[in-house]
């Protein structure tokens, strides 16, 4: 749990005004634990990672979180086995000329535990991942 101490607690501590705590509590880090399905912990490739961005033109009607979702699903389906991907957005741009349109930046960060990935590997994954945006959302990769 996150948030802030009472006034009494902050008081009695000598804490400054505006700080804040955590606690973890045991019935819940033990329910957690009883999950097998949660990865307690992830190797790090020990090969380089390959950075590559992606900028989707959509309608302004398409939201942003269905658009991530379905990015960051898309390319889990679709990457090579043994990578480890990190996806994250860039930016949300809408030019003041093109009031039907916004451009999405997204930024996939991939690596291999077996290999050095390519370039050409992650354009060719990119590019899979941009042909199901288009079908899902009509979207135009730039």
């Amino acid at each position: 749990m996150i948030g802030e101490y009472k006034a009494s607690v902050r008081k009695s501590l000598k804490l400054p005004v505006h700080s804040a705590g955590f606690g973890i509590g045991l019935a819940q880090f033990m329910k957690a634990a009883e999950n097998p399905t949660i990865k307690w912990y992830e190797p790090t490739p020990r090969f380089p990672k390959v950075s590559q961005d992606i900028t989707l033109k959509v309608t302004t009607d398409v939201l942003f979180l269905p658009l991530y979702r379905f990015m960051a699903t898309t390319i889990k389906q679709l990457k090579p086995e043994q990578t480890r991907s990190f996806l994250y957005v860039l930016d949300i741009y809408q030019s003041p000329d093109d009031t039907d349109h916004k451009h999405v930046t997204f930024r996939l960060i991939i690596a291999s535990y077996e290999k050095t990935m390519r370039e050409q590997e992650v354009t060719t994954l990119l590019d899979a991942v941009a042909a199901a945006a288009a079908d899902k959302f009509k979207a135009e990769r730039i």
